[in-house]
């Protein structure tokens, strides 16, 4: 009989070699991350303010009013010696925009009056009032002249002065869908009044 055997002895293993470390596979983002440009260490540029007073570029010789591009509509800025004047200059500017002024025959009047609780419902209300005279009506309001506003009632009334749009005989330029109060701005000051209004086309 054969004598008992103690416990069987651990084998012995060899240690494998270290493996070298695998470098870590950056993700997307970390890899955008670092393609993507340095910061700029300069200011970012602030949008423009709208042009002074001193500025006034007049689209049509004589008249009141200018353009500044935007993003998907136009901004319409009216000028004039009071906040009266300004509001005719941008309604002209509105209209223009719509079917150039030259060549419109001043034939016939149309009163267009408005009402708002502030300046800036009562411009609102009131380049409304001239947009639907023209969509509205077909007539072209091409000379505007408004009388005082009542800042206690905010009202306003003004006379048009124009004829009615005809086709071979008006140019068709760009429809103006409605106002909006977007970036709606008014400026005062004892040299005058600056309206800014953008329209939606």
């Amino acid at each position: 009989m054969a004598a008992p055997q103690g416990p069987a002895a651990a084998p012995q293993y060899e240690s494998l070699p270290q493996r070298p470390a695998r470098p870590r596979r950056k993700r997307r983002r970390e890899a955008a991350e670092e393609e993507a440009p340095a910061p700029s260490t300069t200011p970012a540029e602030s949008p423009s303010p709208p042009p002074a007073s001193g500025r006034r570029v007049p689209v049509v010789p004589g008249r009141r009013f200018a353009y500044a591009d935007h993003t998907a509509d136009i901004q319409v800025h009216g000028w004039g010696e009071s906040l009266e004047a300004a509001f005719a200059g941008a309604a002209e500017g509105m209209v223009h925009y719509m079917t150039p002024l030259d060549g419109v025959a001043l034939t016939a009047e149309r009163r267009i009056e408005a009402k708002g609780h502030d300046a800036e419902s009562l411009l609102f209300n009131f380049l409304d009032e001239v947009l639907a005279a023209f969509a509205c009506d077909a007539f072209i309001p091409a000379a505007i002249d408004v009388g005082p506003i009542d800042r206690s009632a905010w009202t306003v009334a003004a006379v048009a002065r124009g004829e009615t749009f005809a086709r071979g005989t008006h140019a068709q330029g760009t429809e103006v869908k409605a106002i909006t109060y977007s970036a709606m701005a008014i400026d005062e000051t004892d040299a005058g009044a600056d309206v800014y209004v953008i329209v939606d086309i």
